[in-house]
């Protein structure tokens, strides 16, 4: 009976040793792979300049309220001057809403005509 209850105990304990395994690396495969999307249309982005068709996105989550959010890299050269937002919060995020942009509607909002007429 002692041999039984050991043999039933190494079962036991090798299948959730498998089962934490195969846990384990279906949670590493599914969250490195990495999803990206080519952009089909422009965007218009908040009306803070536009996002060109065939810009590839990253995928980052589905969200409840019928959106998707995506992820967009940027370099930017070390010598470049940008300013670094205030806040402090870890893990913040701040989303932009993107638009179709329909002939460039959300530059000509933006941008204002630098050409002077000369007399």
């Amino acid at each position: 009976m002692k041999k039984n209850f050991k043999l039933k105990f190494v079962f036991f304990c090798a299948g959730c040793v498998l089962g934490l395994a195969i846990g384990i690396a279906y949670n590493y495969l599914k969250s490195n792979g990495s999803e990206y999307y080519e952009l089909k249309n422009d965007y218009c982005i908040s009306n803070k300049g536009v996002i060109k068709s065939g810009t590839l996105v990253k995928f980052d989550k589905a969200m409840p309220e019928n959106f998707s959010r995506y992820i967009l890299y940027l370099n930017i050269h070390d010598g470049e001057e940008i300013m670094k937002y205030g806040n402090s919060k870890r893990g913040l995020i701040v989303p932009y809403w993107l638009n179709p942009d329909n002939d460039s509607a959300c530059v000509k909002k933006q941008v204002s005509p630098v050409v002077r007429s000369v007399p």
